[in-house]
């Protein structure tokens, strides 16, 4: 994480600095976002999760629903409907999200073939 990045992550957490490594996954609750880290803390945020993942700016934070959003970084696994964390904590996939994945698997694996 850059030095930019921890300063406002400090900032809008007022005074609980984290890194990104450290992030499982962010669950928005209304106007708030509730950040789950290892070590089984929570923090609350009282921003909206998108203004919260644009503050973070972390390509490996993805939102996989409307209110979730999960850190691909710690390995889920992934199912039809949702993502397993290593806790056991499972993360929602949205019906479009999970469409919008398995195009992008299909595309890869078509690509693989040599056609190319």
């Amino acid at each position: 994480m850059t030095a930019r990045n921890k300063k406002i992550v400090k900032l809008i957490l007022n005074d609980h600095a984290f890194q990104n490594k450290e992030i499982l996954f962010l669950k928005a609750e209304g106007s708030s976002t509730l950040v789950f880290l290892i070590g089984a803390r929570k923090i609350c945020i009282s921003q909206n999760m998108q203004k919260v993942l644009e503050l973070i700016n972390n390509d490996l934070i993805v939102k996989t629903h409307r209110s979730y959003s999960v850190n691909m970084a710690k390995n889920p696994v992934k199912n039809d409907k949702h993502y397993l964390l290593e806790d056991g904590t499972k993360i929602p996939i949205s019906r479009r999200q999970a469409n919008r994945q398995n195009d992008n698997d299909d595309w890869e694996n078509f690509r693989g073939i040599g056609c190319w």
